[in-house]
């Protein structure tokens, strides 16, 4: 069985690595098939654009667009908080770089969520309290979304289809999350989510790793009652990490030599990524399809031909802020999860 699962997790790696560049690959192609029709930009104009951006502004966007990983890891430490547990911000921006890096490297959406539940619970949370810190976390994004979705509809010309758009898809993000955190404390609910995360557990995990005595206290229900200031405080440094996003977007632009005001910055650069991200879509980080709608959102707000090269840069941008940090968690947390498949299997008893 060792041996089995051993070449399962040697297969998996491979295609952990091949995903990701064929994805880019079809993405960049789609980038660039698009930028043609609506911009009437080819590639080597595309090339010519980016090679004139502004290395000193570029670096500030690349900086501004680190520290939103940390803001992050904030509102998630202030989400365990919101269910009366401590994670010190160390543990918290560990798991938030893990499960943001998941979702760059494997193009299956939500697994940011569940990999976010997993870890609050190797933390000590129930199930019923991670899931709940877990919609917190989700609340607080989405809500602050909802409200750069209504200042852009506010300080923007769009189509009414695209305000409706737009402002439809953050209240029932944020409404949906509402009823998560609620499900969670509703204890018929919260048994049942329980008992069926245990039988899964038991049926699949407990035959591969040894796990450890008392485990399925982690399935046990308790009602969850939330601390009201940390939710408010967690969703105020996801505004702040929401204007971190769009600043760092409206530099990009800015380096290219192009004018554009934070608004459109705003519109463009993270109300539309927050929407594709937490959806989520079906890419590593969205690749291609973050391109093609920003290109699509540019197009709306009668920009230049040469913004055309702005998703690219701005994914370049991602590139360099994000992956230095996000990787070597990713990298970590797989081996020492790979190294329990090493261990000989102990009896847990009755």
């Amino acid at each position: 069985m060792i041996s089995r699962v051993q070449a399962l997790a040697k297969r998996v790696s491979v295609t952990k690595i091949a995903i990701p560049v064929v994805v880019a690959i079809a993405g960049l192609a789609t980038y660039f098939a698009v930028a043609k029709v609506l911009f009437s930009a080819g590639a080597s104009s595309i090339a010519s654009w980016l090679a004139k951006a502004s290395p000193l502004t570029l670096a500030a966007a690349i900086a501004i667009r680190a520290a939103t990983v940390p803001l992050e890891a904030c509102v998630f430490s202030l989400s365990a908080a919101s269910v009366k547990h401590h994670l010190r911000f160390s543990s918290s921006y560990r798991g938030i770089c893990a499960s943001l890096a998941m979702e760059y490297v494997l193009p299956f959406g939500g697994l940011t969520e569940v990999y976010k539940v997993f870890f609050y619970t190797r933390c000590g949370f129930t199930l019923n309290e991670a899931v709940a810190a877990m919609f917190v976390h989700r609340l607080a994004m989405s809500s602050s979304l909802l409200a750069m979705s209504i200042a852009v509809c506010m300080g923007i010309d769009l189509e009414p289809w695209i305000k409706g758009l737009i402002l439809g898809t953050s209240t029932a993000l944020a409404v949906t999350n509402v009823a998560g955190i609620a499900i969670a404390q509703v204890r018929k609910i919260g048994s049942a989510l329980g008992k069926w995360a245990e039988s899964l557990v038991d049926r699949f995990v407990s035959r591969l790793i040894a796990l450890p005595p008392g485990y399925d206290s982690v399935f046990e229900f308790r009602e969850v009652s939330l601390r009201m200031s940390s939710v408010l405080a967690a969703f105020s440094i996801a505004c702040l990490e929401h204007l971190a996003i769009a600043f760092s977007g409206y530099l990009t632009v800015l380096s290219l030599g192009i004018e554009m005001n934070f608004v459109q910055a705003l519109f463009v650069f993270d109300v539309i990524q927050s929407v594709l991200w937490l959806l989520p879509a079906v890419t590593p980080g969205s690749i291609g399809v973050l391109e093609t709608v920003q290109l699509a959102a540019l197009k709306a707000i009668s920009l230049g031909p040469s913004v055309a090269a702005a998703p690219l840069l701005y994914r370049i941008v991602i590139l360099c802020s994000m992956l230095p940090q996000l990787m070597p968690m990713l990298v970590t947390d797989v081996a020492s999860f790979l190294k329990e498949f090493e261990k000989p299997r102990v009896s847990l008893g009755t």
